[in-house]
């Protein structure tokens, strides 16, 4: 174990185990981690990682792990993706774990706008928060999964920068090669303006999340109902002259 990690070179694994972040600082690793073996994060610090990752698996058990690959590889190992209860994955770029399971939170790009490519299947447990911000009509977060997404937990969706979507407007949340697997246990979504109401329909389907216009009542429907209420009111009156007779 070590109490940090940071600066470039390369940490190879052979069959082993490195644990880092216990002494709860924030660092960058720009180096590569490669090999058969374990990367464990803990600590309550960020870990930016902007470098490149093979064969490894990779526990994220507390603090944050932040991935900033610009170079079209994983920052992360091939093997398996554990994130925790405590923990949290953000930032943009590719995860070519071959299976992903998130526990915690997932927020691509943190408090800004970005994009996550799971290149395998990504699973969403019932505790895990799945943080989404919107900027406007083409500025926002997208998950792109290249193998099956279960979706569970929290779906959480905030807007950025006083942005307030109008009537008609759709976000492709989720780009994925086949339905989405299982449900969100719970929805918080922004509150929009007046009138407006969020359109989920689509969501499991084709990962589209949109904005309608709120249902409400034709005129004829408010004359109905004032007329039900007085035909109620008559009728009461009348039990009562009755009950008085």
């Amino acid at each position: 174990s070590a109490g940090s990690l940071a600066g470039s070179g390369a940490v190879t694994f052979n069959g082993g185990a490195l644990t880092v972040g216990a002494n709860n600082t924030s660092t960058t690793f720009s180096g590569s981690l490669s090999g058969p073996g374990t990367f464990g994060k803990v600590g309550s610090g960020t870990l930016t990682l902007t470098g490149t990752g093979a064969e490894t698996s990779t526990i994220i058990a507390d603090g944050k792990v932040i991935l900033a690959n610009t170079s079209g590889q994983s920052a992360l190992g091939t093997n398996s993706l554990a994130v925790g209860t405590s923990a949290t994955l953000a930032g943009t770029g590719i995860v070519a774990a071959s299976t992903s399971t998130i526990q915690g939170t997932l927020a691509p790009a943190g408090t800004n706008i970005g994009a996550l490519t799971f290149t395998n299947a990504l699973t969403l447990a019932n505790t895990a928060t799945l943080q989404l911000n919107l900027a406007s009509a083409s500025s926002y977060d997208q998950l792109t999964i290249g193998g099956t997404f279960t979706a569970g937990g929290t779906l959480a969706v905030d807007f950025l920068n006083g942005y307030t979507p109008a009537n008609g407007a759709t976000f492709h949340l989720f780009d994925t090669s086949s339905p989405i697997a299982g449900t969100f246990g719970t929805l918080n979504l922004a509150t929009l303006g007046a009138g407006l109401a969020w359109d989920t329909s689509a969501l499991y389907s084709s990962g589209n999340l949109s904005v309608t216009t709120s249902a409400v009542p034709e005129p004829s429907t408010y004359a109905l109902l004032i007329g039900l209420a007085s035909i109620g009111i008559v009728a009461v009156r009348r039990h009562k002259h009755i009950q008085r007779a």
